[in-house]
């Protein structure tokens, strides 16, 4: 009996054996297959991070070639208005022949300021002659005097001098020309160092620079700059539209055309809410080039 018991004992401790056997290979296997599982699930980030890297990696490499494209077009931009921008030398032989002009009627009820352009036209063999808008000057009668910036900065204006009106063209409002004549100039100017645009010359887009005495310029020589915006036609030739800033004082300046390096003509007129007026008030406005073919077709002046 007793070994009876002591068999039994046996059998059932060596089958509780092989139940913690037989669990704990469970257990192993299915960490075995965990752990494969684990292993395949980090292949596969490894070649996800892998993929996102040559991703990024594309990403800059094409992003490098995209600003480096960028850069080059930016250069190429600058270097074609640099190529625009008038030289210093040539600025300095235009400034020196801006004139700031100030005229009122013969009984002073009547005051005018504006700018002028010694050597447009042909110096008299006693003076140098001054082209400027009519509305300017004003009628014949009236008494109008110059004065001329000093180089080398042109920021400072010399003494008054007194003009005398000359020619003007009958045909104003539509041809708004009148010349001064200066006699007691001791300056000598040579040729005009630029020639006059042929219409077929100027575009729209065409960047140009504008030379006179704006109110917003503290009555001082200043250059500003913009482009051609639109042509219109009259029956003497066109006027342009630009975007550059004409304000009071800029009229009977100077407009020159950078792209070909000739001369407009002269600003003259401003737009002012759909109302064209002379150059002669302030305000955001478009302004408006007097063309030199409307001055040589209406045959007034030369």
């Amino acid at each position: 009996m007793r070994r009876i018991i002591i068999a039994t004992a046996s059998i059932a401790a060596l089958a509780s054996l092989s139940g913690v056997i037989f669990a704990g290979y469970y257990v192993a296997r299915q960490l075995g297959s965990d752990l494969q599982s684990t292993k395949l699930q980090l292949a596969l980030i490894e070649r996800q991070v892998g993929s996102a890297q040559q991703q990024t990696s594309d990403s800059f490499k094409n992003l490098r070639t995209e600003n480096k494209s960028l850069a080059q077009e930016l250069e190429k931009s600058q270097s074609e208005i640099d190529h625009l921008a008038l030289p210093q030398n040539l600025l300095n032989q235009v400034m020196s022949r801006i004139v700031w002009v100030h005229c009122q009627d013969a009984n002073g009820s009547h005051e005018r300021a504006g700018s002028g352009t010694i050597g447009l036209t042909k110096n008299t063999a006693k003076g140098v002659t001054i082209t400027t808008n009519f509305h300017v000057t004003g009628s014949p009668t009236s008494f109008c005097v110059v004065k001329l910036p000093e180089a080398p900065s042109y920021a400072k204006l010399g003494v008054p001098r007194v003009a005398l009106i000359g020619k003007y063209d009958p045909n104003y409002p539509e041809v708004d020309i009148a010349l001064l004549h200066l006699f007691d100039a001791k300056e000598k100017f040579d040729a005009f160092p630029l020639s006059y645009c042929q219409s077929s010359e100027i575009k729209i887009g065409d960047r140009i620079t504008l030379l006179g005495y704006p109110a917003f310029g503290g009555n001082t020589l200043t250059i500003t700059d913009g482009i051609i915006s639109g042509t219109i036609q009259t029956k003497y030739g066109p006027r342009y539209k630009t975007s550059a800033k004409i304000d009071l004082g800029n009229s009977g300046g100077l407009a020159i055309d950078n792209n070909n390096r000739c001369v407009i003509g002269i600003p003259t007129w401003t737009k002012f809410g759909g109302e064209l007026g002379e150059a002669l008030g302030t305000g955001e406005s478009l302004g408006q080039i007097q063309s030199w073919e409307i001055i040589k077709t209406s045959g007034q002046i030369f």
